[in-house]
């Protein structure tokens, strides 16, 4: 390594300047190179090992790291072995440059590692589109509880002892109350009942085998915990209080006065829950606008005619088949029908 630093113009330069330990005149200085310029404006943070290797050590104090000086005879071989050998798996350029930020140092290392990485034909075909279709969001909220309720599968998961394998989750789009069923299935019929006798009707990991008996826990916990758009919690807004967590039954709250007025106690609730619903729509719609303006800043709309040959992007999950090794589209289809500005 020693000789191959001796043999760097630039690193070869600078040690002639370290080793004479005197300054160099204003008019070679100028006429050097960056790299060297840069050596000698930190030239404290730079050391000679034994066996005469250059090395910079970073860090404050006693805890130091030794970065080796790579000469630029090496430095596509160091490339490469942080990049492109299995055991660096063609990471991406961030994942690349904190490899070689805490080994090596060269001038200029972070601008090579980027446009080497960019420039790896392995990458480049294997990587997956950078823009989508993306037509611009629709405002489409609910103003009060049960207006609008979302459902989702989440699954399919270790079957358990009772024969459970998916998770029904169902969210009411205004409160972000939460119910989540453990189901054996995903049917329509199965979906259906779930939604009515566990959501509708009411109101209104220990080895992965057991999920289901701990959903109850898990909603109630996402019930008491405030949801960053609306400002409040489901509880809250669903009930117009707050239910007692493990914490409440610790340290218990001062307890209310038994001779409290029940018929003023409903309507000061009432009042509550009116005044945090208008509150919780206030913050949503300012948080719908700013979703919006997010998300429209990606708009990537595409248009298509009757008879078009178009690919499907295939996003279901077919159990037994690993969705990172099939293939991203279907088809060909034929636009048959154009049903809205965005649907086909």
């Amino acid at each position: 390594m020693s000789l191959c630093q001796s043999r760097d113009s630039e690193i070869c330069q600078f040690l002639d300047w370290l080793d004479d330990d005197v300054a160099p005149e204003e008019g070679v200085m100028f006429l050097a190179s960056p790299a060297v310029k840069n050596y000698w404006l930190h030239r404290a943070a730079f050391t000679l090992d034994q066996d005469k290797v250059l090395w910079k050590e970073v860090g404050e104090g006693s805890v130091k790291t030794r970065l080796l000086v790579v000469p630029e005879e090496l430095r596509k071989e160091v490339l490469r072995l942080c990049h492109d050998v299995p055991a660096a798996g063609h990471q991406g350029i961030d994942r690349t440059k904190a490899r070689l930020r805490d080994r090596f140092f060269w001038y200029g290392m972070m601008r090579e590692a980027e446009q080497f990485v960019s420039t790896c034909g392995p990458c480049s075909r294997n990587k997956h589109p950078q823009r989508h279709a993306r037509a611009e969001m629709i405002k489409y909220h609910a103003g009060a509880p049960m207006e609008r309720v979302h459902l989702d599968f989440l699954g399919p998961l270790p079957r358990t002892k009772q024969g459970n394998e998916y998770v029904l989750v169902m969210v009411d789009q205004f409160t972000k109350w939460v119910e989540c069923v453990p189901l054996p299935t995903q049917t329509a019929e199965a979906t259906a009942t779930a939604a009515v006798d566990q959501f509708f009707a009411r109101f209104g990991y220990k080895a992965q085998n057991c999920w289901d008996e701990h959903l109850a826990q898990i909603a109630g916990a996402l019930r008491s915990a405030v949801n960053r758009n609306t400002g409040f919690t489901a509880n809250k807004l669903m009930l117009g209080r707050e239910v007692n967590i493990p914490a409440d039954l610790m340290y218990a709250p001062p307890q209310r006065d038994p001779a409290v007025d029940l018929e003023g106690y409903v309507v000061n609730l009432e009042k509550a829950i009116q005044s945090a619903h208008e509150t919780a729509r206030r913050r949503l719609r300012t948080s719908e606008e700013r979703m919006k303006r997010d998300y429209d800043l990606k708009v990537c709309a595409r248009t298509y005619h009757e008879g078009d040959l178009v690919y499907v992007l295939d996003t279901a999950t077919v159990k037994g088949k690993s969705r990172k090794l099939s293939p991203s589209w279907k088809g060909p289809g034929i636009i048959l029908k154009k049903l809205s500005s965005h649907l086909y």
